[in-house]
């Protein structure tokens, strides 16, 4: 893991125009269980919808500390809310082992379409890079999935030849040549 990192809530903050991210907790879990609860979203990633809102308080505990169980990587998590009525969207999430982060986002099935994927992926991606300095950024989507490459594409991210169990591995790394940092519109 890059060295003893753990940001505080106040540094896990991100912001985008219409979108602020904050750090998951236990507390997130009632509100995002209805609205994640939805086997649609499984579509390309497989498995099935959490069985129950105490499944996810469980899930959300372990995230809070925001280090795996062997202390070896960096977990961090955030719920997506609308900056306009506070509204939870979806969700973000990193992995990080040394310089590479491993990004993920879900964004409930009522609310894509609208562009909020592209942004949030933007804003973490700029998060990572210009916080963390992360080196090397990272995302599996599946060959299918269409709408998560635009998404990996808006955030930098390039498609590479790599498969990992089924999905194509994006990348950004900035160690091969100089990358600009994702802008909120690009």
């Amino acid at each position: 893991m890059k060295g003893d990192i753990n940001p505080s809530d106040k540094e896990l903050h991100l912001d985008s125009s219409r979108l602020a991210a904050y750090p998951l907790k236990v507390g997130d879990a009632d509100e995002l269980f209805v609205l994640l609860n939805d086997a649609a979203l499984h579509e390309f990633v497989g498995g099935s919808p959490i069985g129950s809102v105490e499944d996810m308080r469980t899930r959300f505990t372990t995230l809070e500390e925001r280090k795996s169980p062997a202390r070896s990587e960096l977990w961090l998590n955030w719920v997506l809310r609308r900056k306009q009525d506070g509204r939870a969207v979806g969700t973000l999430q990193t992995t990080v082992r040394e310089m590479e982060g491993q990004m993920a986002w879900v964004i409930a099935t009522r609310y894509q379409g609208q562009g909020y994927a592209k942004e949030a992926a933007r804003m973490l991606a700029r998060w990572l890079l210009t916080h963390l300095k992360l080196t090397v950024l990272v995302a599996h989507v599946h060959p299918d999935h269409h709408a998560s490459a635009r998404v990996a594409a808006a955030a930098g991210l390039s498609r590479t030849e790599q498969i990992v169990e089924g999905e194509v591995v994006w990348r950004l790394d900035r160690r091969n040549h100089s990358m600009k940092t994702p802008t909120e519109n690009s």
